[in-house]
């Protein structure tokens, strides 16, 4: 009887390792990949908070209010990355939940995602969307060009490429659980 849950250990084991291929070549990936107008790099931003959202746990209770199991991330205002995040809604799952985008503008109206992603067109709104979501277990991600006390998750360039910081205590106060596995490949803000 030991033998099936080896076998089980292994796929997860095999899974894990595939997303963590996947995350490695988009964080790998350089950002010269970027066209005239942005489109290319809003398209590896978008793969980046896709991934994100992969290797984060929530608490069960959160999704008790949440219709058809489903798993709502938000983009905050509008901003062409939305595009990209829409595109793969028919086609991403997160874990065993449809991936459903939305649009908000208010910071109040965020309590009703999972995960909100700030675009740093709309930076000015960031820390009014911290406070609204600190103490909620909402994952909170921006590529806005400075550090942000309260942001869970900020993309930023650096040498030609896109990296990203984590702050695990933010995340952890607010009762999610990041992967290990994308700690070993984040800068680490304490």
């Amino acid at each position: 009887m030991i033998w099936p849950v080896n076998i089980m250990t292994h796929a997860r084991c095999a899974r894990r390792y595939a997303i963590m291929v996947w995350l490695l070549a988009f964080w790998l990936l350089p950002a010269f990949t970027a066209d005239a107008d942005g489109n290319g790099i809003n398209a590896l931003k978008a793969a980046f908070v896709l991934r994100f959202v992969q290797f984060v746990d929530w608490p069960p209770e959160v999704f008790a209010n949440t219709p058809d199991n489903q798993f709502v991330l938000c983009v905050y205002g509008t901003s062409s990355i939305q595009h990209y995040l829409t595109s793969a809604t028919l086609q991403l799952r997160v874990g065993n939940r449809h991936l459903t985008v939305l649009e908000m503008d208010r910071p109040q109206d965020v309590l009703l995602c999972q995960a909100v992603f700030v675009p740093a067109e709309n930076a000015e709104d960031l820390q009014r969307v911290i406070e609204a979501t600190r103490g909620h277990p909402v994952l909170t991600m921006s590529d806005t060009s400075r550090d942000q006390p309260g942001l869970m998750i900020r993309l930023f360039e650096q040498s030609d490429r896109l990296a990203f910081a984590i702050r695990p205590d933010e995340a952890h106060n607010d009762q999610l659980l990041v992967s290990a596995q994308l700690l070993r490949l984040a800068r680490i803000v304490e």
